[in-house]
C-alpha cells in the first residue's frame, strides 16, 4: 500500500487543498494548474490513476505509452485521451457553474430573508433543496445530452480495444 502511495506522490506532487469560490475561478477558467503532472511519460509502465479533480471530480489519469506501441494501439490510447478530456471538459464547466450558481443563491437568499442576521452565512439544507432541484431541472436536457454522447464515445472505444486486444494475444502467441 505505501508503494502505491508513494507512486501517486510522485505523479501529482504533494497534497493540494483545493477551494472554490468566486476568486478560484475567472470567466469559467481555474486560475491554479490542477494538472501538472511531475513525472516522465517513459517512467510509468501502466495508466496511472489518481485522485480525483477538484473541479470534476473525474479521476486524473497519466496514460502509458509503450516502446513498441502499434498504430492501432496509439489510436486507440489517443481516442480514449480524447473522450476523458472531453467529460473533463463537460463536468468542469457544469461544477463550475453550479459553484458559482449556488454561491449566488446563497447570497441572495440570505439578503432577501436574513436581512436582520448578519452574520448568518449558510442556509438550511431544505432551503439548498430548492436551489438543488433548480439547478437539476434546468440542466436536465444537457444531462440526457452528456449521457448520450458518453455511452456513444465509450461503445466506440469498444471495438478499437477489442481489436488492441487481439493484436497484443496474437503478439504474445508468435512471440
Amino acid at each position: 500500500m505505501a508503494r502505491i502511495l508513494r507512486s501517486t506522490r510522485k505523479l501529482l506532487g504533494p497534497p493540494k487543498i483545493f477551494t472554490i469560490d468566486s476568486k478560484s475561478f475567472q470567466n469559467g477558467k481555474v486560475l491554479s494548474n490542477q494538472n501538472n503532472y511531475c513525472c516522465d511519460d517513459e517512467n510509468i509502465k501502466r495508466d496511472w490513476i489518481g485522485p480525483p479533480h477538484p473541479i470534476s471530480n473525474l479521476m486524473r489519469i497519466k496514460h502509458h505509452k509503450p516502446t513498441d506501441e502499434t498504430e492501432q494501439e496509439k489510436k486507440f490510447r489517443e481516442k480514449r485521451i480524447e473522450v476523458h478530456e472531453w467529460s473533463q471538459k463537460f463536468w468542469e464547466k457544469h461544477n463550475l457553474d453550479f459553484y458559482m450558481m449556488r454561491e449566488e443563491y446563497i447570497k441572495k437568499t440570505l439578503t432577501e430573508k436574513y436581512k436582520d442576521m448578519p452574520k448568518k452565512t449558510t442556509l438550511s439544507a431544505e432551503e439548498m433543496s430548492v436551489f438543488y432541484k433548480t439547478f437539476l431541472d434546468d440542466r436536465y436536457q444537457q444531462h440526457v445530452w452528456y449521457n448520450r454522447e458518453w455511452y456513444k464515445k465509450n461503445i466506440g472505444l469498444l471495438w478499437p480495444a477489442l481489436q488492441v486486444n487481439i493484436a497484443r494475444v496474437i503478439r504474445r502467441l508468435s512471440s
